[in-house]
């Protein structure tokens, strides 16, 4: 008999009484920023509109260097105020960086120039990682690559934000940074209109005179100051946002040192087989060629040089194919380290064949610096067969240190690869290359070993070579017609030097270069170029006369007192304009009697349309004299306002 088993209902819950819904999560609190923060963020806005405004550098070397260099102090103080443990590498990198920077203010080459800048900022970001995130390895070996790429990439870019909420960050909280943004991107929109409003407007004298007052500044400068602004502004959030990030641990697992190391592991994916078959064609011809030149690298390491052939065509023969056969065996042999599996049984002969192609690379670039040796010893030095020679050198050392990798496997090569980079890049820039240069050709002339020290050469050298052409017009073993040309060489040198230099331009060699102008006479203790009576009765100095506008006719007339001494003037007869500059020159005679510090008076008349008038360009030419007439120093000053530009120089001819 079954029996119903009554089950007491349960009661069904009001809505009401329902399980409430979790609550939101609270938002997170602002970033709370330290002092130091606070200050590198400004600092950094400041360091990026700078960079923006020596990005030049090789027009504003100085500039440069001293930007550089307060980049990498900021950066240090900031490190030192994080309290991290002080690493090899975080001294001795930023002290490689800061002589890089040196070497933009003491070289003389653009190119090396450009190099140094360029190394800076790779070493900047890798030592800031160093320094505030931790490197895994004492020194850089096979993770360097890596950390750069994460230093560079991983780390700055999600953090560059951050850079306006630190600088506007109240009681240590980054709470103004978003409206302080806006009003940043509101200014750099309204840059574009305001410029072109001001230019349409500018049509009117009496605004464009209000403005000249009003504004401090050079109007023409104005789109260089947008450019800085506009491209220094994102740099400044990329140089933060790499400091912000490394100095709070962000993003740390991101490619940490073992998902770097199977990363690596991975890409190595090619048998040794592949390897070995890819390289043995290149090998057997390596084998063939070597066999066929042997008596002539004998030749070329013993200095002789095949019959019938000059001496120049034997050392070009061939060298520029040498050093790129090189580079290819360099590329070669990075796929093969990269690509190619290791612990494997194909890994020994992989390792034989990187050694053999080392060993065959150190002979072709053996070769090739014999010849270039033999080609200096018989025509001397030039800039381009200095740095080829360095850069020969320096790929010399990594393929012996490519070898020695092979046996010794522990030897950290990216390491040794880099610091061989940066010690040559860095003996090129601090030592005063172009000065040696010039100072061995002339000293090779004068001591009989070449035959002709390539004055034209010279004159293209520059700044560097000054101290040495005046040592080549000064000696009396010159030939006379080197001695003019060394002479016309450094009129050419100090025509180019005479205008002032800025504290972005401004160069150790420049400098150099003025103070021996000064002491050989072609420069004033002004910086003015120091014309001088010629032997020949040619021109003392030449008033040129320049401007945008086309001239069509100009008269010139010295004067001194009020007593005209010379009257010249130039038209064109087809009604063309003339050649511009138009230059005028005063002749020994337009001196006769002149006492020292005789001032001429320049008037100055110009015609800017074929059948208009005559506008008179005032100006004023100082010329101090001495004893024998000849003249020391000559000041022209003119009305710049007026659209015309008066210059000073003598010319080359004749000297």
């Amino acid at each position: 008999m079954e029996t119903n088993a009554s089950v007491p209902a349960v009661p069904a819950v009001p809505p009401e009484q329902a399980a409430p819904a979790p609550a939101p999560a609270p938002a997170p609190a602002p970033a709370r920023f330290t002092a130091a923060e606070i200050a590198a963020a400004w600092l950094a806005l400041l360091a990026g509109y700078l960079v923006m405004r020596v990005l030049a550098v090789w027009e504003k070397p100085l500039g440069a260097a001293l930007v550089t260099l307060g980049v990498y102090l900021i950066s240090a103080l900031f490190v030192f105020s994080r309290g991290r443990r002080v690493t090899a590498k975080a001294v001795i990198l930023p002290l490689l960086g800061a002589a890089l920077a040196a070497g933009i203010a003491v070289t003389a080459i653009p190119a090396v120039r450009v190099l140094d800048a360029m190394a800076c900022a790779v070493l900047y970001v890798y030592w800031v990682f160093c320094a505030l995130a931790g490197s895994a390895e004492g020194f850089p070996g096979e993770l360097a690559v890596f950390e750069f790429l994460k230093a560079a990439f991983v780390l700055p870019f999600p953090s560059m934000g951050v850079l306006f909420r630190a600088m506007f960050a109240r009681n240590g909280r980054g709470r103004g940074g978003k409206t302080a943004l806006w009003i940043l991107l509101g200014l750099v929109l309204a840059v574009a209109p305001t410029a072109a409003i001001i230019a349409l407007l500018s049509y009117d004298g009496a605004f464009s005179g209000l403005l000249s007052k009003l504004v401090i500044f050079d109007l023409e400068k104005v789109p260089g100051q947008v450019f800085s602004v506009l491209f220094g502004v994102p740099l400044a959030m990329y140089l933060f946002g790499l400091l912000f990030a490394a100095s709070r641990g962000l993003r740390s697992a991101a490619m940490g040192p073992e998902a770097c190391r199977r990363a690596a592991g991975r890409m190595r994916f090619a048998p040794g087989a592949v390897a070995a078959a890819a390289l043995t064609p290149a090998l057997i011809v390596y084998v063939l060629f070597f066999f066929s030149q042997f008596g002539n690298y004998v030749m070329a390491f013993s200095g002789a040089k095949p019959d019938g052939m000059l001496y120049s065509a034997y050392a070009r023969e061939g060298f520029f194919e040498l050093c790129a056969v090189a580079v290819i065996n360099a590329l070669m042999i990075l796929i093969a380290t990269l690509f190619v599996r290791r612990r494997r049984p194909g890994a020994p002969l992989v390792r034989t064949y990187v050694s053999v192609y080392s060993v065959f690379t150190l002979i072709l670039i053996a070769t090739a610096l014999s010849k270039m040796l033999l080609y200096i010893d018989v025509f001397g030095l030039t800039r381009l067969r200095v740095l080829t020679s360095v850069f020969m050198l320096a790929l010399a050392l990594c393929f012996l240190a490519v070898l020695v990798k092979q046996f010794v496997r522990r030897l950290p090569l990216v390491g040794v690869v880099a610091a061989v980079a940066v010690i040559a890049l860095a003996g090129v820039s601090l030592c005063d290359l172009d000065g040696a240069v010039s100072d061995y050709n002339v000293g090779a002339y004068l001591a009989g070993r070449i035959a002709d020290p390539d004055v034209d050469l010279l004159q293209e050298t520059g700044e560097g070579a000054v101290p040495a052409l005046l040592r080549l017009s000064a000696d009396g073993r010159t030939s006379p017609r080197l001695r003019s040309r060394a002479g016309a060489a450094l009129r050419g040198i100090a025509s180019d030097l005479s205008e002032p230099a800025t504290i972005w331009s401004w160069s150790q060699p420049r400098a150099r270069a003025v103070t021996a102008l000064r002491r050989g006479g072609y420069l004033t203790e002004s910086g003015a170029l120091a014309p001088q009576i010629a032997e020949d009765g040619s021109a003392v100095l030449s008033v040129s006369l320049s401007s945008d506008d086309k001239i069509y006719g100009v008269s010139c007339a010295f004067s001194i007192d009020g007593r005209l001494v010379s009257s010249q003037g130039a038209e064109c007869a087809d009604g063309s304009p003339l050649d511009s500059p138009v230059r005028f020159d005063i002749l020994p005679e337009d001196l006769g009697g002149a006492a020292p510090g005789t001032v001429f008076t320049v008037a100055l008349s110009v015609q800017t349309e074929p059948d208009g008038p005559l506008y008179e360009v005032p100006g004023r030419l100082v010329m101090k004299l001495d004893q024998s007439a000849a003249v020391t120093e000559a000041v022209l000053s003119g009305d710049r306002s007026s659209g015309f530009k008066l210059q000073t120089a003598f010319p080359y001819s004749g000297h």
